[in-house]
């Protein structure tokens, strides 16, 4: 009896802990299953505003004011996103060249070639800048709500750039030894788009 008793028992702890691993393993599958739906539409969400924003950044210029006046003698001071003021000087100046008969030509066609560079500058930095403008009314809510911080930080480096570089004035976008910064940061911010899509691993 004692022994029918104890198969018994054991039969029923065996039934109830085969029956709790069961749910238990059941409930994780799913909550995998759940998280793993959620994390692809995630990423599906995410493709979209990234490419997106990926060809708004590459449509800014690849120089910036200051970069191409880096090379001219006495250059005017760029800020402001003032274009215009910068190729009014440079007009005057090249005036003032061709009058002086002691100034070198060198330095009339290189402001010339500012001038020129001057205006497709302008006109890529001002249609980049309305790009974003429109990207930030639109779809910046979803890029802060699932965009991974190390995403946000490089685009937040990558504006600050930018911003200084076309409204400050103060930086190029190359360094005194000609290294790229705004290369540099465009490649940092697709290594983290890259990592928060999960296409590479850390």
């Amino acid at each position: 009896m004692i022994d029918n008793v104890i198969v018994s028992v054991t039969t029923l702890l065996s039934t109830v802990v085969g029956a709790f691993l069961s749910h238990f393993l059941q409930n994780k599958i799913e909550r995998r299953k759940l998280l793993e739906e959620r994390a692809k539409e995630r990423r599906e969400i995410l493709l979209g505003v990234y490419k997106q924003l990926l060809k708004i950044i590459n449509y800014y210029p690849n120089e910036a004011p200051v970069d191409l006046l880096r090379y001219i003698e006495y250059p005017p001071y760029y800020a402001g996103e003032n274009f215009k003021v910068i190729r009014n000087t440079l007009v005057y100046q090249i005036e003032d060249y061709k009058k002086d008969e002691r100034k070198n030509i060198v330095e009339i066609s290189n402001r010339e070639y500012c001038i020129k560079e001057l205006d497709s500058i302008e006109r890529e930095y001002f249609e980049a800048k309305k790009m974003y403008q429109n990207f930030s009314k639109n779809d910046k809510v979803i890029f802060d709500l699932y965009a991974s911080v190390g995403v946000r930080n490089a685009l937040v480096d990558l504006e600050v750039l930018i911003n200084n570089a076309f409204i400050a004035g103060r930086f190029g976008f190359k360094d005194e030894n000609g290294v790229d910064r705004k290369e540099e940061l465009v490649r940092k911010l697709t290594y983290e788009m890259r990592l928060d899509l999960e296409t590479i691993k850390k």
